[in-house]
């Protein structure tokens, strides 16, 4: 076993859920296209906070960064 580079990032929202947009949903899909499969990125809605938790984890850490980053930067221009 080998660990892999872990990012883990949340961005506030209010009062919708920003995961549900459009806009959102294609730079998920391309994020997870970048990381492609030799890592994974989970986009998700905290269950107690106003937040979306946004990891991802994969060979390369500066590829998992610009992915989460892009990922947090859709997120906050629609919330």
């Amino acid at each position: 076993f080998e660990p892999a580079p872990q990012i883990l990032k949340n961005v506030r929202y209010d009062p919708a859920h920003p995961i549900t947009q459009a806009r959102v949903a294609a730079v998920v899909e391309d994020a997870k296209a970048l990381i492609g499969a030799r890592g994974r990125l989970l986009v998700r809605a905290s269950g107690t906070e106003p937040v979306i938790r946004v990891m991802g984890e994969g060979d390369d850490a500066a590829v998992v960064e610009q992915a989460v980053d892009a990922v947090c930067e859709a997120l906050r221009k629609v919330g």
